[in-house]
């Protein structure tokens, strides 16, 4: 049996319901679920209701983890994506995709660990480290509500990531007609 063979009985052995590659739904689902599921979860950690019932501090620390959780599985879904696609940045999908993964990948998380001290009397804290001096901090920097330098990141922050979460959204359109013209595709092949 040649190759030509094996691929026709490949393709007589899938129905028209499933004949969108393995790869192709695992790429999706782990996305979908990153997206759809994951992503909100971790944002509403932080939203008033979660903030109060948990704390800042709390709420901050499991929004963290659960928006680390949804940037592992954009990593998986992308590698699969990636190893098995024809073309990395041949499309619409696949651009906006890298776009999207280099973006939660990378920016969102490091904004994250730069995140400024949220007072300044915060930021002094951190900065001196001999009690008497700490004493004395107080009376150098009286905290007056959050500080420029936090309230521009978080600014940055949150909308970095709402327009990240909208432009997922939108890729995730994008992929489906990308799977549907795949399929169409194949069909047309044969």
């Amino acid at each position: 049996m040649d190759a030509h063979d094996a691929h026709a009985d490949e393709h007589q052995s899938t129905s028209s319901t499933d004949a969108v590659p393995a790869w192709i739904w695992a790429h999706g689902v782990l996305m979908v679920i990153a997206v759809l599921v994951v992503m909100p979860i971790g944002i509403g950690c932080v939203l008033p209701p979660m903030r109060g019932r948990l704390g800042p501090a709390k709420s901050v620390w499991w929004h963290t983890r659960v928006q680390l959780l949804a940037i592992l599985l954009v990593l998986v879904g992308a590698a699969v994506g990636i190893a098995n696609a024809e073309s990395h940045a041949g499309g619409p999908h696949q651009f906006l995709g890298l776009l999207i993964v280099a973006t939660v990948v990378l920016f969102q998380p490091l904004n994250a660990f730069l995140r400024p001290h949220k007072t300044s009397a915060h930021a002094l804290e951190a900065a001196l480290s001999d009690e008497a001096e700490l004493a004395d901090a107080p009376k150098l920097a009286p905290a007056q509500g959050p500080s420029e330098a936090w309230l521009s990141w978080q600014f940055y922050h949150k909308n970095a990531g709402r327009f990240v979460f909208l432009l997922a959204l939108a890729n995730i359109v994008l992929g489906v007609l990308h799977a549907i013209d795949h399929v169409s595709e194949d069909e047309h092949d044969h």
